[in-house]
């Protein structure tokens, strides 16, 4: 778990560095980026098994959530290179390379599930995110029908702006 926990924190330092080269910075203050904070890892998994500490959760619930969590994962980075334009060489390396990790944490986790014998919670897992999904269906076709400008955006153009000590 601990390979895991670095490979997430190295996966937002490509990603990060990633949107830098594009000539954007990532705006921890944005809507968007609350949002995110709010909807994606440990918050999402402390609302979804309903505790206030992860170590509160089943390990075997827990790794079939996570387990779930990479495989759709996977399926994005496979679709994000899909779509990648293949002149941005650098950024297409370093999504392989956090393919690559993702392919890494399924195999383990899986190994996992299945020795904790927690393939049922998996399936259920998969049905209940398959539940929510179609019933947010409607949420998520008014988003991406939204136009760009009347989205909220994690992005702004441009350099960070410097910290001020005053």
């Amino acid at each position: 778990m601990q390979r895991h926990v670095s490979d997430e924190i190295r996966h937002a330092q490509i990603f990060t560095k990633a949107v830098e080269r594009e000539g954007y910075y990532i705006d921890l203050e944005s809507e968007a980026a609350q949002q995110a904070l709010s909807s994606v890892g440990e918050a999402s998994m402390r609302r979804y098994h309903q505790v206030e500490n992860l170590a509160e959760a089943p390990l075997p619930n827990l790794l079939s959530s996570i387990l779930l969590a990479e495989e759709l994962g996977l399926r994005g980075f496979r679709c994000i290179l899909m779509a990648l334009p293949d002149h941005l060489t650098v950024t297409r390396a370093a999504i392989e390379s956090v393919l690559k990790d993702e392919e890494y944490h399924v195999r383990y986790l899986s190994d996992a599930v299945r020795y904790w014998r927690a393939s049922h919670l998996l399936e259920a897992y998969r049905r209940d995110i398959e539940d929510k999904l179609f019933n947010d269906l409607g949420k998520v076709l008014e988003f991406m029908t939204k136009p760009a400008s009347e989205r909220p955006s994690l992005v702004q153009p441009g350099q960070k702006p410097e910290l001020s000590l005053v």
